[in-house]
């Protein structure tokens, strides 16, 4: 089993120096920033809709930010559609595939699979393979050069 090193996993945040604490979240205020600044007609979008709901549902035509309903109806239909191939690519495999087992794990390569397409004794390589830690050395062409337990 690979070890990690927890400094990288556990304590990263407090193992940085101050001047890079500082730069992290100075840069991540400034991301949280843009994103507010680029969804600010969504924002006046969205007041718009509750000032419209507050006066009763009239005068639609007073509003700036709604010429964008039409882009975002065009955007849901487009969705809709997609999904609905989607959903109708899944039933017609569903239907075509009913049954029939294609998907079938790979059998297992036994000792003496490995031992002959490696040139090596295959009592070895049943003894590797109950260890937990190998080091494989290889030669220049890739074959096994020598392999030790650790």
């Amino acid at each position: 089993m690979k070890k990690y090193n927890p400094k990288i996993i556990d304590e990263s945040a407090h193992s940085l120096p101050f001047l890079l604490l500082v730069r992290d979240i100075i840069l991540t205020a400034l991301c949280w920033l843009l994103f507010i600044y680029f969804l600010r007609d969504a924002f006046q979008f969205f007041a718009d809709v509750f000032t419209y709901a507050m006066d009763g549902f009239t005068g639609a035509e007073n509003y700036e930010s709604f010429k964008i309903v039409d882009t975002l109806i065009l955007y849901i239909e487009i969705i809709l559609i997609t999904n609905g191939i989607y959903i109708l690519w899944a039933i017609y495999n569903k239907l075509r595939f009913q049954g029939k087992t294609r998907r079938r794990t790979a059998p297992s390569v036994t000792a003496d699979e490995i031992a002959t397409r490696f040139k090596l004794n295959p009592r070895d390589i049943e003894s590797w393979q109950k260890s937990q830690i190998l080091v494989v050395h290889h030669e220049k062409n890739g074959r096994v050069a020598s392999i030790a337990k650790v």
